[in-house]
């Protein structure tokens, strides 16, 4: 397919999902909202970009948490909107992973190869090639609690390209977040509690 037209399924993907949503389940915990003492949203200057960005407080540890996000053999049964994950190739901490992002339910997908690299504390990812522009961000990883909590912050830009206006693109990131946090949430708390039982 042509990065063209892989730009302009991405871009009415976006514009589309924008005014629908199709929540599904999580898989080893109940999907739950993060509570609105706990979840923040914001737009923030990081450098020459502007980011969206959202936080919220996870009852697991820190390295419980990011080992979610970096365990990819199991992405797509955590994360609702992600329908395919796989390694394509694996060089430590740093990793190219190819994603098939749903949107609309299943009725429209996008595709995109990431470089993401993982440390303690904080992943980091930009795109190699696919859908959209740009799309980079990082996930971090920060000790509460005396290290039994987590507050996590997720922050993502993407440049859609010049057929996909900057507010469309925002909202959806932003529409996004808050059921990718509950996803983590959930599932990290869900293993957590498995975990320590005696």
């Amino acid at each position: 397919m042509s990065r063209p037209l892989i730009t302009a399924c991405g871009v009415l993907a976006i514009f589309i999902s924008s005014f629908t949503s199709v929540p599904q389940p999580a898989y080893s915990a109940p999907s739950q909202t993060p509570t609105v003492d706990s979840y923040t949203a914001s737009e923030e200057q990081i450098g020459p970009r502007i980011y969206q960005v959202s936080r919220v407080v996870i009852n697991a540890a820190p390295n419980q948490v990011q080992e979610v996000i970096t365990d990819y053999e199991h992405t797509e049964k955590v994360f609702d909107n992600v329908t395919k994950c796989k390694v394509l190739k694996d060089c430590g901490d740093t990793k190219e992973v190819a994603f098939t992002i749903k949107t609309l339910g299943s009725l429209m997908s996008c595709d995109y190869v990431l470089e993401i690299k993982s440390t303690p504390g904080r992943i980091e990812w930009k795109r190699l090639s696919g859908a959209f522009k740009a799309n980079e961000g990082f996930w971090k990883f920060e000790p509460t609690n005396g290290g039994r909590s987590t507050q996590v912050t997720y922050a993502k830009f993407v440049d859609g390209g010049m057929f996909a206006p900057k507010f469309i693109v925002n909202r959806e990131i932003r529409n996004s977040m808050p059921t990718i946090m509950a996803n983590l949430k959930g599932t990290a708390e869900h293993d957590n509690a498995v975990a320590s039982k005696p």
